[in-house]
Parts: C-alpha cells; structure tokens; sequence
C-alpha cells in the first residue's frame, strides 16, 4: 500500500507534456494482489497471495487501445490458482497528456487449476487506473481490474469468484517513425561562388560605377533562379523534435535554393502546441528549430546564413483543443529573406 501511495503521489505533482501514442504498440507486466471480495463459499475460503500478468497493447488513436493479456493468480487458504488469458479495451481519459486516468473493459477466460475437476470458465473485467508516462517509450500505471468469474463453460465450484486486483503495471511502448534510408540521405553541396566579373556579365556589360548593389543583386538573382522562394512549414509527432521523411525532399529544395542564391538567408522558427507546460513547449520548439537548421548545414548551406529560435505554444495557427488542430501547431516555418547588400560576398 505504501508503493503505492508514494507512486500517487509521484504522479500528482509530476509536470504533464505530450504523450501521444497514436499507433503504437507496447509491451508490459504487472504484479498485484488478487483479493477476493463479497460473501460466497469460494471467497470465504481464499485470500489475497499475489498476481503476475504479461500483455501486449496497441492504441489506435492517443485515447484508445487494447490490452490482449495472460495473467495468474495465487491465493492463500487453498490451493487454487487461476490462469487468465483476457481481451481488454481502454480509454485513455486525457488523451495525449502524459498523466492521464484510465477505464477499461474487457473478458477473458479462466482456467481454475487445483480443482477437480479442471474447468475453464467465461470471465468479465473492469479497469480503473491511472497511468504516467516518463518518455514516449516508457509508462507506469496503477490499476484496479475487477474481475468475475461466471459459472458460463465447464464445470465450477459451488459459486461464482469476484476479484479486486490492485496492481502496478510496466509499458514498454515502441512503433515510432522509422527514419528514411541511407540513400534518401541528401548529399551535402558545397556553396556556388559567384564572382564580380559574373555579376558584371549578368547585368550585360552595364557600368558597374552606376549600378548600385541591390541592383546588381537583384540582376544576379534573376539569372540563375530557378524556382520561386520556397518559404515553407514542417509539422513534428507530438513531443518530438524529429524531422519526418516526407518533408526531406521540401528540405532539399530550400537547401538547393540558399546555395544558389548567396544573398538569401533562412529564419527557423519553432512552435509548439499547447500541451505540457510552458518552458517545455519553449524548450521543445527550440530543439525543432535547431533539428531544422542541422538538416539544412549538413545539406551544404553555411551556417552563418541561417537563425534559428522557437517560440513554444504562441502564435498558434488552428484549435489547440483538437488532435487537428494541435498537429498543426507542431511546427517549424523556414522563412527566406533576400539581402540586397552583396558587397561582403564580393
């Protein structure tokens, strides 16, 4: 009871953040105390010993999942002992929040060992819990599963069972993104150098005594771009700083962009959506930021062309109050400027 309590209270004044385990699956165990409860000829004998369960879960959306489990329980005053093999499904009250209570219902089926004779029997679950997550692989929750089992199947003992199960439970959860293959990898390019004498001839020979810098830059520009200003926004998984394959290519295109146009420069700016609290969206929003501008240099754009700052939860650009819309404010802008002043590049 004291683990438990302390646990509690650990949960309670621990700082919330986004945990959202949209799509992945995890594996787990839980040891507990099967106490059997209300008045019957199996209860009256039967005391609580101990309880060990292994499941595997996945969750199809952040709020809700499923458990598929086996489990034993021992009990003092005979030696009758249950094997579990149940189907659960769970809510996730707080969705993403990484603190959040739990309310599940499930069967299963009970085989009673110890007993002549051997019987399986129809069972049915209930789920009360609370569970917190300590990063996006690992959680750790306390539960109290109700569990009765029906004279439905076999043969049983003279009553049904009723089981209160107070236990601790361990989640190892994995099925994040994968990263992109080696050879998806952009290649790092070296800056193009464009000499005077090449901005000269861009310009047709014009006196260079007469056309001013921001001319000249201009002019430049129009000779060798390409495509228009590749302005553009990346989203990130909740909590995370990682940059998604699918926005590698858009990566590409900046990249191939800056090192054609020495008078451009990239401002990254980090956002956050409204999950957790404040210094760690701020912190959050940095790292994307900064995972941004790393994927740019080791695409071959100098580093003294590019900022980069984050902004945590202001700014928003959709609802925070729904998955959509949070998604959205996950986000780094990659903002492109032109400088007219080419004289230090000269």
């Amino acid at each position: 009871m004291k683990i438990i309590l302390t646990t509690l209270t650990f949960l309670f004044l621990s700082q919330a953040y986004a945990f959202d385990l949209s799509h992945k699956f995890g594996l787990g165990v839980s040891g507990g105390f099967p106490i059997p409860v209300f008045n019957n000829s199996f209860n009256d004998v039967n005391n609580a010993k101990w309880n060990a369960s292994l499941y595997g879960r996945y969750h199809f959306t952040e709020s809700f999942g499923m458990d598929l489990g086996l489990s034993h329980d021992a009990f003092k005053g005979s030696s009758v002992k249950f094997n579990n093999a149940n189907l659960l499904g769970f809510w996730r009250m707080a969705g993403s929040h990484d603190m959040t209570p739990i309310v599940g219902l499930g069967l299963g089926f009970t085989r009673i060992m110890n007993f002549d004779p051997k019987s399986i029997k129809l069972s049915l679950l209930g789920r009360l819990g609370l569970e917190y997550g300590f990063s996006q692989c690992l959680s750790i929750a306390v539960l109290a599963d109700y569990q009765y089992v029906s004279k439905v199947l076999g043969n049983m003992p003279s009553s049904t069972a009723h089981i209160i199960n107070p236990q601790l439970a361990l989640t190892w959860y994995y099925g994040a993104e994968k990263a992109p293959p080696k050879n998806e990898q952009p290649m790092a390019t070296p800056p193009k150098k464009v000499s005077k004498n090449e901005i000269k001839n861009s310009t047709k020979e014009v006196d260079e005594d007469i056309v001013s810098i921001a001319e000249a830059a201009t002019l430049r520009a129009e000779h060798i771009v390409v495509d228009e200003k590749p302005d553009m926004t990346i989203e990130f998984d909740s909590n995370q700083a990682k940059i998604k394959s699918e926005f590698i290519e858009k990566l590409q295109i900046v990249a191939k962009y800056l090192n054609a146009n020495l008078e451009a420069s990239g401002s990254i700016e980090g956002y956050a959506d409204s999950s957790g609290s404040k210094k760690s969206n701020l912190l959050l929003s940095r790292k994307r930021a900064n995972a941004v501008k790393i994927k740019l240099v080791g695409m071959g754009v100098l580093e003294t062309r590019l900022s980069s700052q984050g902004f945590g939860e202001d700014d928003p650009i959709a609802d925070n109050s729904t998955v959509e819309g949070r998604q959205k404010n996950r986000r780094v802008n990659v903002v492109i400027s032109i400088m007219p002043n080419l004289s230090d590049r000269m």
